[in-house]
Parts: structure tokens; sequence; C-alpha cells
């Protein structure tokens, strides 16, 4: 069995705002740098926008689930050490489901735009 840590410290809020900061800097950076399209209903700054809010939930859920693991002393340094990205994701279970959730907004995101545009060829 591997090194067991009670509250650490490695999973506080202050890291996860500094996370969260780094990755709605880098996502805001892509935003800022693309040109606007014009005439659309749902912009890709729309789904880029429900992209990084629905990568937020998943960093937020994950993280108070760490932060529950080192309150109650399941956390295990050494798996950490050994996969910190695999370990942070949680069970690929998890992980898919949430994936795909997402997905399934932006392809619903993608159909109401293709309808919006269909129809207002339909009325032109």
């Amino acid at each position: 069995m591997g090194t067991e840590v009670r509250a650490s410290g490695i999973f506080g809020w202050r890291q996860f705002a500094i996370v969260i900061a780094l990755v709605l800097l880098s996502l805001s950076l892509t935003v800022a740098l693309r040109p606007p399209l014009p005439g659309h209903r749902i912009t890709v700054y729309s789904i880029i926008l429900y992209v990084l809010v629905w990568v937020v939930l998943f960093m937020w859920r994950r993280w108070r689930a760490l932060r529950a693991e080192e309150a109650n002393g399941t956390f295990s340094l050494d798996r950490y050490k050994t996969n910190p990205v695999g370990y942070f994701a949680g069970p690929s279970r998890s992980l898919v489901k949430w994936a795909g959730y997402g997905l399934i907004g932006v392809v619903v995101m993608i159909v109401i735009e293709i309808v919006a545009i269909a129809l207002a060829f339909t009325r032109a």
C-alpha cells in the first residue's frame, strides 16, 4: 500500500485558483486572437465559452473529490506521484462520461447554428 497523506494541502483552493486562472488565461487568449465571424447566431466564441465552463466545472468537481480524499485519509501520494494527470483526471468511466456530455453540448450548439443558417437562407 502506498504512502497515505492526511490533509497535506496538495489540493488547496489557492492551487485550484492558480490552475483555473492559467486555464482561463490560455483559452481566453485563444478566443481573443480569433477574428469575429459575422452573421452567426452561435459563434465560435460561444462554443469556446461553453467548453471553458465545462472544463472548469469538471476540474472543480475533481478538485473537490481529491480534497475529500485528502481529508479522509484515502489519498495516496505514491499513486499521485506515479501518474499525477491520471490521478487528477479520476476514473476513466467518469472522465468519459463528462467528456461525452460536453461533446453532446457542443454538437447541440452546432446543430442549432446549422438550423439557424438554413432558416436564414430559406427566408432570403
